[in-house]
């Protein structure tokens, strides 16, 4: 897979005036495009469509698809933390999907989402990930193999998603 700019520490407000003057503006993408470093990035070329996934127990998660315009691209499953999603996240997901990825993003509910030590430990969390890797493979755009990017105890997901190969390759940060 293509090496990425950390798009959601580049979104991060910097601490201090001196970070400031080392915070790029903007990335390059491998295919030569500008992106601009920002929680509200939205590419022009980027599409999205929400989606309404089953899960094993019958429960329904909602989550957005981050589509490549070039048609088709490998599944990435962004998995936040417990806090649940932000302006940042979408904003790497759409970083992603600029690069070639198709991206899915589940919309964790705040009140259903347990604490992050919990998150690690509920097999029904680890469920509701392996239903949206699952709806991730159906997508007509996603195509090739599928990997995982974690936050938090999204992170332990992605760790144990791995853990059950489940995943092509994860990464996790902070779990």
């Amino acid at each position: 897979m293509p090496r990425h700019p950390t798009a959601a520490a580049l979104c991060r407000p910097p601490e201090s005036s001196a970070a400031a003057l080392h915070r790029p503006e903007a990335v390059v993408s491998s295919a030569g495009h500008r992106l601009p470093v920002c929680p509200s990035f939205r590419s022009p070329m980027t599409r999205e469509r929400t989606l309404t996934l089953a899960a094993n127990d019958g429960s329904r998660i909602a989550a957005t698809l981050y589509l490549p315009s070039a048609g088709k691209g490998p599944g990435l499953l962004l998995c936040p933390n417990a806090a649940g999603d932000d302006d940042g996240f979408r904003s790497t997901a759409a970083v992603f999907a600029e690069e070639g990825y198709t991206v899915m993003v589940p919309d964790w509910p705040a009140s259903a989402q347990p604490s992050a030590t919990v998150l690690g430990c509920d097999e029904a969390g680890l469920e509701a990930v392996a239903a949206l890797l699952a709806g991730l493979r159906r997508q007509p755009e996603a195509s090739g193999r599928t990997g995982m990017l974690g936050f938090g105890s999204g992170g332990v997901f992605a760790l144990r998603a791995a853990a059950r190969c489940w995943v092509d390759c994860a990464v996790a940060y902070c779990p």
